[in-house]
This record gives structure tokens, sequence and C-alpha cells, in this order.
């Protein structure tokens, strides 16, 4: 038990049904889950453990597990970049900041910077977890499927609430869809040579086989710089705003609430750092590679914001007119 001795110990007292109760050791959250499990001796450990243990519990038939793993995935990885990569001292977990503006709130991580406490809020984009998340039974399935046909295929969940009650009639319906569409080609009345997708609350895609098969099943989905119905990049209304003035208050307005002066989003960086910050933050000035200062009444409150896409890839945005001392800077 040489290797991530604390995750090999943890993993045998999950639950039930949790969803990691399953964790390879390949899967590079382990990296971040052994490092926050060594923090055992941080004020709130016990309670934030606890609450890791509880949640990410669910019934294979839905991806609510699945989704709730992908945000607690989300604060590992932060509470890693920020104790492991940045080695900043992690000294609390959930506290609470007199200044917050929301009752009872509490915030992910306490961190020092430059000897200064500095509270740190983390967050995921739920929305896209809801996307990439299949339930467990359908994974299954689908793995089962792929292996049995003379296509790959991939998947878009089109419904997140997807419960799996046609999953016994699923596998039926995929090995015909390939004759559907010969019968169609052969009475003219579809002149694609592609395989169309097959659609419904699960949207299966088929692709020429590949040697060697793909690991699981691809799972697709709209990524945070995906450009939307208005051209308007659509992680910039989620992380900094102007919000739709109902439910969807941006992320760095509610880590404001909670009294943080950090906030750390987990995004798909799949644009490049350079591109995600200059779309969503204004007056941008670059002081290295990975950190720049951003004049943006959008900070207004927060002394920074960090994007990562896992713990060692991430880019630092400071506020310039918060206190210079307590900045993070690499």
């Amino acid at each position: 038990m040489s290797q991530f001795p604390r995750v090999q110990e943890l993993i045998p007292q999950l639950p039930e049904g949790h969803f990691a109760a399953g964790l390879k050791l390949s899967d590079p959250i382990v990296h971040a889950l052994e490092f926050f499990l060594s923090l055992d001796q941080v004020p709130g450990f016990a309670e934030k453990l606890r609450d890791l243990k509880l949640k990410c519990v669910g019934p294979a038939t839905t991806n609510a597990g699945a989704v709730q793993w992908a945000g607690v995935r989300a604060e590992l990885e932060g509470i890693c970049l920020l104790g492991r990569t940045l080695d900043l001292p992690i000294v609390g977990f959930d506290e609470h900041f007199s200044r917050a503006l929301r009752a009872n709130s509490d915030c992910d991580v306490v961190v020092l910077v430059n000897g200064n406490r500095t509270y740190v809020e983390i967050k995921g984009k739920a929305a896209e977890d809801e996307q990439r998340s299949l339930p467990r039974r359908l994974d299954a399935c689908l793995v089962q499927l792929q292996s049995e046909l003379p296509y790959d295929i991939s998947v878009e969940l089109r419904n997140p609430r997807y419960d799996c009650s046609d999953l016994d009639s699923l596998p039926a319906k995929v090995k015909e869809w390939p004759e559907i569409h010969r019968l169609l080609q052969e009475q003219g009345l579809s002149d694609s040579e592609e395989m169309p997708p097959m659609g419904g609350p699960i949207c299966i895609n088929f692709h020429a086989k590949s040697d060697p098969p793909p690991r699981g099943i691809p799972v697709h989905f709209d990524p945070d710089g995906a450009i939307d119905a208005k051209g308007d990049y659509n992680l910039k209304p989620w992380l900094v705003g102007p919000g739709d003035g109902k439910s969807k208050i941006p992320m760095v307005e509610q880590a404001h609430a909670k009294g943080a002066d950090y906030l750390l989003c987990r995004v798909s960086g799949w644009d490049g750092w350079e591109e995600i910050v200059r779309n969503c933050f204004g007056s941008v000035s670059w002081k290295t590679r990975r950190t720049c200062f951003a004049s943006d009444v959008a900070l207004s409150g927060l002394r920074g914001v960090v994007l990562f896409s896992d713990y060692d890839d991430f880019s630092i945005v400071n506020n310039p007119s918060t206190e210079g001392g307590s900045w993070i800077v690499v």
C-alpha cells in the first residue's frame, strides 16, 4: 500500500452507492485526494471528510451522484492547487468570515498569502457537469453495447434528468438504427452517407470502428468557451455577469457574498487562458505567464479569480485595486 496509502484506506470506507467507491488509482483525481487526506490536522478537516463520504451517493439509474462527485472533484483539485501547486499553507476549511453578506455562509478554504488569512471559495460548472455525467447503469450498458457493434459510439445526454426507465429497450433500438438508415437510403429518403445520430433523451452518435478501441464512452457537451445563439462567450455571464436577474447569480457575486477574497473556478481551459481571460475581463495586463491584473468592475470586492482546469493548469486574475501584499502571484 505504498502508492496513495490514504486513498487506498479511504475507498473501503465509502458507503454503498458512493460514486467514488470504484475509484481507480490511475484516475487523475487520486493525486488531489491523497493531498487532501494529508491535511487531517487542519481545522474543519473532519467535517469536510464526513461530507465527502456522505455526498456523491445516489442510484445507478440517475447521474445525481456523478454530478455531486464532479463538484467534489472540483473542490479537491482546487485544494491541491492552493496547497501543493501554489505551496500556500492551508489553515482552515469551511470557515465563516465576519464580513460575509450572506448569513450562515462560509468559505471552502482558508490559506495564508504572505502571512495574511485569505478566504477562498471553489466552484465548478454544474451545468456542464450535468451534461458530462452519465448514470452508471447507462454507462455500463453503452460500454457493453459498443463491444457488440461494428461501430464506435459516443453520446450526448440531452435530458440531465434521464432515469434509465427505457434502458432495457435501448440496446435493440441502437442495433436496429444502422438498418433503418440503410432502408431510408434505399427508398431515397436519406442521401447522407454518414450514419445520422439516433435522437431522444440520449443522442447516440456512430463512428468508424477504431483500433485500439476508445476507453469508455465519449460524452459530448457544450464547452465553457462556446459562443451562444446571441454571439456571446457563454462563460462570461456565469463567471462575472451580468446574470439573468433571476436565479443565475454570477460566481464572483456569490463568492463576494460569502466574504471570499479569492474565487477559484474550474473550467475546461480548452481555448487557452489568455483568450478566456480576454473574453471574460476588461483591461487585462499580464505580469507573468500565469498571472495577470484586470481593472474590471466585475472583480469589485474580490482580490482576484483563479481559473483552473486541474490542479496544475491554471491562470490567476488579480484585482489591482485591492491590497498588493495579499495577491497570489506566480
